[in-house]
């Protein structure tokens, strides 16, 4: 039977997930110390037993990643059976290649560690390292990269009742999300073109942009300092575009963009990959699929 361990970073994601499996939620406690260190201690049973570890990575991502470790290590201690974890939001992930000598292969190092620590499954969500979504190895390990994409749309198509409307794709790092959610939902697609200038200023151009009076949903794996988004907002409404809504599988928020979006924007919303004022769409379904689809396990 599995149960469900939600780390401090991911409370409401795991609780979600063990909501949407009928399973335990395993009682589990952490501190820090004042010096910094992470005290981790599993309460609940979990010997024999599937664990689920729920993490995010954000904010403070090696917080989270020590914390996760800890985690992985006590379950092993108290004998569960099989240890699978979802962190839909994976630090370091743009560290998956090397691109000046003496760089350390980050991704890598954080993989190895879990595989030697016993971990038999990794879920991701719109990982940055991956275009593609389905089962993966993420160096050795079996995983299953899922899109927040197609929740997204669905909730903005239901919220606000669409029967027609446009779906955005930012850059080209979301366009597998959109091709997908497009689909699911029935929406038509357009694409934009990006040329980053700065970290937070981007150029945006598009051609054959049709989108007045329709309303529009601008869909992307990350919003981190908001630069894309709220350039691709002003393009949308400078095309005469009905009304506007944002949405991203992870919300980092960084650089007061939240503030800035909300005005920018008819509607924003993430998933709870990371804990945000505006997580209103869950991944637990998606996570529950994976989980349940016997074609993931070695």
């Amino acid at each position: 039977m599995d149960v469900v361990l939600a780390c401090s970073k991911a409370q409401v994601l795991g609780q979600r997930i063990a909501k949407q499996f009928s399973a335990e939620l395993v009682e589990y406690e952490t501190r820090k110390f004042s010096d910094g260190e992470i005290y981790s201690r599993i309460l609940g049973n979990v010997n024999n037993k599937e664990v689920i570890i729920v993490q995010a990575g954000y904010p403070e991502p090696n917080d989270a990643l020590i914390e996760l470790f800890l985690v992985v290590d006590a379950c092993r201690s108290l004998n569960s059976r099989r240890i699978r974890v979802v962190m839909p939001y994976f630090p370091y992930a743009r560290q998956d290649k090397r691109f000046n000598r003496g760089e350390s292969l980050s991704l890598h190092v954080i993989a190895d560690l879990l595989k030697s620590m016993g971990v038999s499954l990794v879920v991701t969500a719109d990982a940055h390292f991956k275009e593609d979504y389905g089962s993966y190895d993420f160096f050795g390990i079996k995983s299953y990269n899922i899109s927040g994409g197609t929740v997204i749309a669905e909730h903005i198509k239901e919220k606000f009742k669409l029967d027609d409307f446009v779906i955005i794709s930012p850059d080209l790092g979301s366009r597998g999300m959109i091709d997908e959610a497009s689909k699911n939902v029935g929406a038509k697609t357009m694409k934009i073109d990006k040329k980053r200038k700065s970290e937070t200023e981007v150029e945006m151009t598009a051609n054959d942009l049709d989108v007045k009076g329709k309303d529009v949903l601008i869909i992307d794996d990350i919003i981190s300092t908001g630069g894309t988004m709220l350039k691709a907002i002003e393009l949308m409404k400078k095309a005469g575009a009905n009304r506007v809504f944002a949405g991203a599988t992870h919300g980092i928020f960084s650089k007061n963009s939240f503030k800035k979006l909300e005005k920018a924007t008819n509607y924003l919303v993430t998933t709870d990959s990371i804990q945000t004022g505006v997580m209103e769409v869950t991944l637990a379904g998606e996570i529950m699929k994976v989980i349940e689809d016997s074609r993931v396990y070695f």
